[in-house]
């Protein structure tokens, strides 16, 4: 490995983050934002096709130890896949699950054998110590085998659990190789160390959570001040009080029905996931094959609904369905000229 030259990268899209990655070898790098879940996600694979390094999992959620203090069993508890109720989780334990979900279907999948990962776990143990935070780490590295494309394909991951306290979180890379992915795994722990947080980019995101918080605040004590008019008008007139009896309800059933909707929503997305993850290795990335007007196709992360590519440099901008080419020069601070509108063909 050590005839392989790094270079610098940059997220294209958010510039949130950057990562040294092998020169000449077919690099992404890039900010996922599933249920607005910001992931670090990296892949690298070499010319020959024969080695995949990747670090990061777009679907991995944070998980919450449950708490008395708060009711785990109310639906809106589960409303968002990217955040889940458990109690914190073995490296271990848990990857061996985490494989046998996320490889378990493949053709010719068996697991080999486990081992401590030290130098993987002491990257975000140090990470947490740099920030200030107190964090327990437990690591892992499976070794595993599959069938894609009738060759076999050796692998391993190195998987990370780290408990925080009040939430715990699972980070994981991998090798995917024709041969002996161990070699290759200083590398990928090197590419690791390298990520680097944009300091702007998480300045930013800070006053934004801030003031989600504050408008939370003021919707609460808005809702508070009319739940006050509320019962003021109830004690006054009975027929009131019955009127908004029936209102709230209703309400509640409204509310019962979207829940319900929503929850069946995400079980289906869940379960089209899992049926793209089955038909092939990509499909576990998290991504969508784009085509531009000339045929030609890029892959690109699958967090929003319509993508833009630039015609010179080939990043790319995701967007909400309802951006247009000319709204990139104020939503982005881009020339539209510079970019074409590619089509989605997943």
């Amino acid at each position: 490995m050590d005839n392989i030259k790094l270079i610098n990268a940059v997220d294209p899209v958010e510039q949130s983050f950057t990562v040294n990655v092998p020169e000449g070898w077919k690099n992404e790098v890039y900010l996922s934002r599933i249920h607005n879940t910001p992931r670090t996600i990296v892949a690298a694979t070499s010319p020959d096709g024969a080695v995949t390094l990747s670090i990061g999992d777009p679907y991995m959620p944070g998980f919450m130890p449950p708490n008395p203090m708060i009711d785990h069993s109310n639906p809106m508890m589960n409303m968002n896949p990217m955040l889940q109720v458990a109690y914190f989780t073995p490296a271990d334990q848990f990857f061996q699950y985490y494989l046998q979900q996320k490889f378990g279907q493949l053709p010719g999948f068996k697991m080999h054998r486990m081992e401590r990962a030290q130098d993987f776990g002491q990257v975000y143990y140090e990470m947490n110590t740099k920030s200030g935070r107190q964090a327990t780490v437990t690591d892992v590295r499976i070794f595993f085998e599959f069938m894609y494309e009738s060759k076999t394909c050796q692998a391993l991951i190195n998987g990370a659990t780290i408990d925080m306290g009040v939430v715990w979180t699972a980070e994981v890379c991998g090798i995917i190789a024709a041969e002996k992915p161990e070699q290759y795994n200083p590398l990928l722990i090197t590419m690791l160390q390298s990520c680097k947080v944009n300091p702007a980019w998480n300045q930013q995101q800070q006053m934004i959570h801030q003031q989600t918080m504050s408008n939370m605040q003021m919707n609460h004590q808005n809702q508070l001040m009319n739940w006050n008019v509320m019962n003021q008008n109830h004690n006054m007139n009975m027929q009131t009080m019955q009127n908004s009896f029936n209102a709230h309800n209703q309400m509640w059933a409204n509310n019962q029905q979207m829940i319900d909707s929503n929850f069946q929503s995400w079980q289906n997305q869940q379960a089209s996931v899992d049926h793209m993850h089955d038909q092939s290795v990509n499909a576990i990335k998290g991504e969508y094959t784009v085509m531009n007007q000339s045929g030609n196709t890029f892959q690109v992360d699958n967090s929003y609904e319509k993508y833009f590519m630039n015609k010179y440099n080939n990043t790319y901008i995701g967007t909400h369905n309802t951006t247009n080419l000319q709204d990139l020069s104020q939503s982005h601070g881009v020339n539209p000229d510079d970019y074409e509108e590619v089509k989605i063909v997943k």
